[in-house]
């Protein structure tokens, strides 16, 4: 019997561009039973709006339509047999929610994959994975052209441009975030909050923690994680309570260390966060030669 069960943050979209997390999507699978739950942040009306599923198989990823909103709630309910819209070789990892003119909302589990790539209904629906890449501002893209042999004797100014690193990436992350700092120790030189659609920001490798299961039910309960760094190391922390339970999922994620809020040894049902140790990465820019102009 296939099963699955989902979680998928919403963010909002406006002209095509990605905003602000407003909710989130629940979905449910057992058997040919699928069953997505929607809830939506703010005064945000879904009201015939349109619910598509992202889905993967073996050779792309598929858009395909779930069914309309008919419904003014706030939290909205929608069941399908699962036949009628999947193959038995698929797997759902994302959600679009899209209004009479523009997608207006929408979550992946990869943040390998661009909602705004099937934001035009007239695409084809069949797109390769590989293909989707996630659009970073810091990572430039150079093409090589063919020398063009009508342009002898021209001279040619070579243009250069800094290549950011990923120790530039966490310096902008931690600039562009609130501060926050739960901890009475002084451990940590530098704390902010941050959210999962965040780790879109992050350096590539650490795209798939903004999909990772124990950071998302830990950020589905209180709403936050943190980002915080030392002079060595840099941590993402998820909220939490001490509970050998939770040691155990938290270890089998990645996040093996408990840091509780006060500064005494932790005792069961202590609040904190379950961290996740990122070696500080060193500056290592370097100028690259970016164009070329006449």
């Amino acid at each position: 019997m296939k099963y699955q069960r989902k979680i998928f943050y919403i963010n909002e979209y406006v002209d095509g561009v990605i905003g602000r997390n407003i909710g989130y999507t629940k979905l449910f699978q057992r058997g040919t039973k699928l069953q997505i739950q929607i809830h939506i942040e703010r005064n945000y009306g879904l009201y015939g709006q349109k619910i598509y599923v992202l889905e993967r198989d073996k050779h792309a990823i598929n858009k395909t339509l779930f069914g309309t909103v008919l419904s003014k709630d706030k939290d909205i309910n929608m069941e399908r047999n699962t036949a009628e819209i999947e193959n038995n070789n698929s797997e759902i990892v994302g959600v679009m929610i899209e209004g009479k003119y523009a997608t207006s909302c929408g979550g992946t589990e990869d943040k390998k994959i661009c909602i705004s790539d099937y934001f035009n209904p007239e695409r084809e629906q069949e797109i390769r994975a590989a293909e989707v890449i996630e659009e970073n501002e810091d990572v430039l893209e150079y093409i090589e052209l063919e020398p063009d042999m009508d342009s002898e004797g021209e001279i040619i100014q070579i243009e250069m441009e800094m290549v950011h690193d990923e120790a530039y990436q966490f310096k902008k992350l931690f600039a562009g975030h609130k501060n926050m700092y739960p901890f009475e120790d002084d451990e940590m030189t530098t704390c902010v909050q941050i959210e999962p659609s965040d780790f879109s920001d992050f350096p590539k490798k650490y795209w798939q923690l903004g999909s990772n299961t124990f950071l998302l039910q830990g950020y589905y309960n209180y709403r936050h994680l943190i980002l915080a760094t030392n002079d060595e190391v840099i941590y993402v922390g998820i909220p939490g309570q001490y509970h050998r339970r939770d040691q155990y999922m938290a270890d089998m994620f990645g996040f093996g260390r408990f840091k509780g809020i006060h500064k005494k040894e932790c005792q069961l049902g202590d609040f904190g966060y379950w961290m996740l140790a990122i070696p500080k990465p060193q500056s290592t820019e370097t100028w690259v030669d970016c164009g070329e102009t006449s």
